[in-house]
């Protein structure tokens, strides 16, 4: 734990003196401190992917009560909030798909236009923070 902390210490320090030369280099090390620790706590990505499905969930929940959702068969019908929750889960989590989405699916009313649009903003961030776990968890992310 204390090594952990000292080599975080140690990457802050090279970012503000400006060791890291490079804009790419510096946003990417800027980027991987916020969200792994500069891969010594990978467990940061994926509370971010925790909080991504929550909010999945929610939005699901929320405009889908609101007409963002319908069930395919009876055509129009309204979703069961189980429903909702599992294309919530669809929406937050990569590579977990609960086949929600076969019997309630995104509407063409502007409630459920925001949801499909919000849900592929969701969907990218899952796979970044997903990814970024991996990488952070492997050790692919830090630097000797």
């Amino acid at each position: 734990t204390e090594v952990r902390r000292i080599l975080i210490a140690q990457r802050r320090d090279q970012l503000h003196r400006r060791v890291v030369t490079g804009r790419g280099e510096r946003t990417w090390v800027r980027i991987t401190g916020l969200t792994l620790g500069f891969g010594y706590q990978p467990w940061r990505a994926l509370l971010a992917l925790l909080a991504i499905t929550a909010i999945g969930v929610t939005l699901a929940v929320t405009l889908g009560s609101h007409g963002g959702l319908a069930r395919a068969t009876p055509a129009g019908s309204a979703c069961t909030t189980p429903e909702q929750i599992g294309v919530g889960l669809d929406l937050g989590l990569p590579l977990v798909k609960t086949g929600a989405r076969d019997r309630c699916d995104t509407t063409l009313s502007t409630t459920g236009q925001v949801l499909m649009v919000l849900g592929w903003a969701l969907q990218g961030l899952a796979w970044a923070f997903a990814t970024l776990f991996v990488a952070g968890l492997t050790g692919a992310v830090r630097k000797t």
